[in-house]
């Protein structure tokens, strides 16, 4: 009588399926560890950048504008990075997505507002005596 050694195809498969399936679910929980990672990156960043402003504001008694005017948007690294650094802060970031921070400074001049585009939280603004309307009036306030 001859004893076959070695696995049944059938067997070999259901191992492959069972790997597979640990993978995409540590795939999954990865790229989850990593959207969470770089939210917690955009909090940090903002934080520092309204502590950058709020400094400014303590030594001009109003908040930088943008070119476009009061309750106009613009580019926090490419408009606030000459006024802030470095005096006030060492640098002003972009996002992790290299996407900047969205900037507007309102009417009167002690308000302005940042909003924060977040992958697993929802997109927010911050700022102090933020309007309602800006950023399309949707977004939530974060709570930094």
């Amino acid at each position: 009588m001859r004893r076959s050694r070695g696995f049944t195809l059938i067997e070999i498969a259901v191992v492959v399926t069972v790997i597979a399936l640990l993978a995409s679910i540590v795939i999954v929980s990865f790229n989850q560890v990593q959207k969470r990672s770089r939210d917690d990156m955009r909090t940090v960043q903002v934080t520092a950048l309204k502590t950058a402003l709020d400094r400014y504001y303590n030594d001009n008694g109003e908040y930088p504008v943008c070119p476009g005017g009061p309750n106009s948007e613009c580019s926090a690294s490419q408009y606030l990075t000459p006024i802030l650094v470095p005096t006030y802060t060492s640098s002003v970031p972009d996002q992790p997505n290299n996407q900047p921070y969205a900037y507007v400074r309102g009417t009167p001049s002690d308000s302005y507002g940042i909003f924060v585009n977040y992958e697993v939280l929802l997109a927010c603004k911050t700022g102090r005596n933020m309007s309602a309307t800006w950023y399309g009036g949707w977004s939530s306030v974060c709570s930094l």
